[in-house]
């Protein structure tokens, strides 16, 4: 309802006058035991993701998506971005170890950024993250940064979507199954041997995410990646 005196135009916050927005953020596995195929595998698919999704006229208009990658730091790769104002993407290089705690406080920044960004013009539908990796975490305490992005205390708190690699042991699907009161995370198993082809698998199912999310219009609800 307009704050205003009666007769005043509504401003842009009007709830009525908010286009619904979508946002998809992909967190993606830069450790040292991603070198060589994986990573170019990574890079190459990343882009053509991209191709992809700015030939989507509806995803275009109606989702922006943000890159990063992470090891013993995270970075932002692509910032949060309509998929055709995507015209270039820095290629990803695979060092260090697998922090998880630092990819899952990064990604809660930008999350939390792009809310005080679009709050006044768009409905923010609930956030996607993807998380890729090819191994379990090196760092103590990552289950915390991981209870802190997926809170439901969160104002607009994310689905977390976990599309392992590989075999990533028993540890973090144990953790993630133990923790209550917040989004419960989707765990994707993998029984592919080749890394690279794994790499290009979860792309893939990434893109058809995406593009069956923002078709469907259904912002309280994920298609599965499979």
């Amino acid at each position: 309802v307009p704050s205003g005196p009666v007769g005043d135009k509504p401003g842009p916050s009007d709830p009525a006058l908010k286009s619904d927005l979508y946002t998809f953020h992909i967190m993606c596995d830069r450790s040292y035991s991603m070198l060589g195929e994986p990573i170019r595998s990574l890079n190459e698919q990343l882009r053509t993701m991209l191709s992809i999704l700015a030939r989507q006229p509806s995803v275009d208009a109606k989702c922006r998506i943000s890159i990063s990658s992470f090891s013993t730091t995270a970075d932002t790769i692509v910032p949060l971005s309509r998929p055709s104002d995507i015209t270039a993407m820095q290629s990803i290089e695979s060092s260090g170890v697998t922090n998880y705690g630092r990819a899952f406080l990064h990604v809660a920044d930008i999350i939390e950024r792009s809310r005080v960004e679009f709050d006044q013009t768009h409905r923010l539908l609930r956030p996607v993250v993807f998380f890729l990796t090819d191994g379990a975490p090196t760092d103590d305490g990552w289950s915390h940064d991981f209870e802190a992005l997926a809170s439901l205390q969160n104002p607009n708190p994310p689905l977390v979507v976990f599309c392992p690699l590989c075999e990533i042991g028993q540890e973090v699907p144990q953790v993630l199954n133990g923790l209550t009161g917040i989004v419960e995370p989707i765990i994707k198993a993998t029984t592919d041997e080749n890394l690279a082809s794994a790499v290009t698998d979860r792309l893939k199912s990434i893109v058809n995410s995406v593009i069956g999310t923002v078709v469907n219009g259904d912002g309280e609800s994920f298609l599965s990646p499979d």
